[in-house]
């Protein structure tokens, strides 16, 4: 059965997307902080809402059962359509995250959330590289510039890389981009 986990959602935003849920042949309940300790598998396992107090966590977060992704983004644009557009955390049950606690999903969804950002901050990034002028630019600073390019290019590429890697690509990628602002102005 398809099954949603919302956490972190107040509760009158809550019953709206559990409204659209049943539309969609989606149960969708309400998990708090009283949960953080028990194992995904069990929470799939309830059939009612749970204290919805939500403080230990900043961000909402959904968890998917047994829905394809297409199933995901027509319920999300449902939502989006009727005004409550979903902006938090997703996740999907799998079996090797089924056995973990809600906690341990939450914080490894939330590491994850913000490696996606700055991956999508990289590529932006990268993006406003294209087609610069670079020739009234000195050697030195030129080439520098080229590798933290390439560097960002390559760390994309790979797509092994730590948080720690890609804030330090991003800073010498701005600060390039910064020195070829100083080219146009």
């Amino acid at each position: 059965m398809k099954k949603v986990l919302l956490y972190g959602i107040d509760d009158a935003t809550a019953d709206f997307y559990q409204n659209i849920g049943e539309t969609k042949d989606t149960a969708m309940y309400i998990v708090g902080d009283d949960a953080l300790d028990v194992k995904l598998s069990k929470l799939f396992e309830i059939g009612d809402d749970l204290d919805a107090r939500a403080e230990e966590f900043p961000d909402s977060y959904m968890i998917f059962q047994e829905m394809t992704v297409q199933e995901l983004l027509d319920l999300l644009n449902e939502f989006h359509k009727a005004g409550k557009a979903y902006e938090g955390i997703k996740v999907m049950r799998t079996a090797s995250n089924e056995e973990w606690t809600l906690r341990a999903l939450l914080i490894e969804a939330a590491k994850e959330n913000i490696m996606t950002r700055k991956v999508l901050v990289l590529q932006e990034l990268l993006k406003s590289c294209n087609s610069l002028d670079l020739s009234g630019m000195e050697t030195k600073d030129q080439q520098e510039f080229k590798n933290a390019i390439m560097t960002a290019f390559m760390y994309l590429k790979q797509g092994q890389y730590t948080e720690e890697q890609l804030e330090h690509v991003i800073a010498q990628l701005s600060e390039g981009l910064k020195n070829t602002r100083k080219l146009y102005n």
